[in-house]
């Protein structure tokens, strides 16, 4: 999660928070797991070990996730997944989001933090935008209004394509081209080095703006 002030071509980035831990596979991976389950209850067979049917599996699962972003019910068939048995099962968003509630529940942490680290309110906000394959998710949208008090999410920008564009900005910043907007960065994570014992010495906090410079010596 980024909070961004853009004044005309110069974006500068306030603050920055996120869940390395979290992601679009995450969901997938719930999906993958409850398909398999029923699997086996229906069929008293285990494909767990078989990587062919595993992969097929995975690939259905993010297909299924896919889906039900623009559809309530999909159903899921997988033909002679396992030693000549057939998958078939029914899935609806609303199992899709009891699946992954405290999924969707981790998601918010960041924001939480990202204000707390800008010292900013949700208020002072002129727009929120939607970037990434998970903010297809219509249960990511609702979350996201909800905690912005109602306030509904930009959506006429491609989720995927933002990402594709703000990693092509950077990468004409670095190279010195002079017609490309000015963008200041901050550092996602915390850099330091690790102490006997396995403890951190953070020498650059995070947000941090970068370029920058720092030394514990």
């Amino acid at each position: 999660m980024s909070i961004v002030r853009v004044e005309k071509d110069k974006h500068e980035v306030q603050a920055i928070s996120g869940d390395s831990h979290l992601g679009g596979e995450d969901f997938n991976n719930r999906l993958t797991a409850y398909l398999l389950q029923k699997f086996k209850d229906k069929e008293r067979l285990d494909p767990s070990a078989d990587p062919h049917a595993m992969a097929r599996l995975r690939k259905k699962a993010e297909q299924v996730k896919k889906q039900l972003s623009h559809s309530l019910q999909v159903l899921v068939k997988i033909y002679s997944f396992f030693q000549g048995k057939d998958l078939v099962e029914t899935i609806t968003r609303a199992l899709f989001e009891e699946l992954n509630a405290d999924l969707f529940q981790r998601a918010l942490k960041p924001l939480q933090d990202v204000f707390a680290s800008a010292q900013l309110s949700k208020s002072q906000i002129d727009e929120v935008v939607l970037v990434g394959g998970s903010t297809r998710v219509p249960k990511v949208q609702q979350l996201v209004k909800d905690f912005f008090g109602g306030k509904e999410p930009s959506m006429g920008v491609n989720p995927d394509e933002a990402v594709a564009l703000g990693a092509a900005l950077h990468a004409a910043a670095l190279t010195g081209r002079s017609n490309c907007p000015v963008v200041k960065d901050v550092t996602p994570l915390s850099l330091g080095i690790e102490l006997v014992g396995g403890r951190m010495s953070v020498i650059i906090k995070r947000n941090t703006q970068i370029p920058a410079e720092a030394s514990d010596f």
